[in-house]
């Protein structure tokens, strides 16, 4: 699907097809910022980004985020996502694990599992001794950030207090 072929949608008066195609759009967006990201790590993107890396990666994260919130409140508001299933996550459908450090309550950061091979050292560093972690495993629905219920096999958080 392209972001033109949601126009349409946009326009509804029915506010449940204006949430599939903001949604939809959000999926869209999400797809070309990955797909972006995975040739800017490669070396092959065709142009040179004014943004860092690290920059648009925390924005595919909170894009990412958003579009997990958007289905929470689909499934709570009985809103049908047909591509819900189809585009999240791993092509495969396997199971992934978030990793998320909060530090000072206010910063988020989360990893995925191909980033997690290059942060592992510096979420060991990061850990102070002293600090509280909490592994919680498959009680996602209780986390106050919501997930993909269907992608998410355990969530760990690693809170760091100062």
């Amino acid at each position: 699907m392209e972001l033109k072929e949601t126009v349409q949608m946009m326009g509804s008066s029915d506010y449940k097809e204006r949430f599939r195609a903001e949604y939809l759009q959000l999926k869209i967006r999400i797809n070309g910022l990955r797909n972006m990201l995975e040739k800017y790590k490669d070396g092959t993107l065709k142009f040179k980004p004014s943004c860092s890396y690290d920059l648009l990666n925390g924005q595919l994260k909170s894009m990412e985020v958003y579009a997990q919130y958007l289905e929470e409140r689909a499934e709570i508001e009985n809103i049908e996502l047909e591509e819900k299933r189809k585009n999240c996550g791993s092509a495969n459908n396997e199971k992934i694990n978030i990793i998320i450090i909060m530090c000072d309550g206010e910063e988020i950061i989360i990893y995925t599992p191909k980033e997690i091979e290059d942060v592992v050292e510096d979420i060991h560093n990061s850990v102070e001794e002293g600090c509280d972690i909490f592994f919680i495993e498959d009680y996602y629905r209780k986390s106050k950030i919501y997930f993909n219920p269907y992608k998410v096999s355990s969530i760990k958080y690693f809170r760091k207090w100062n």
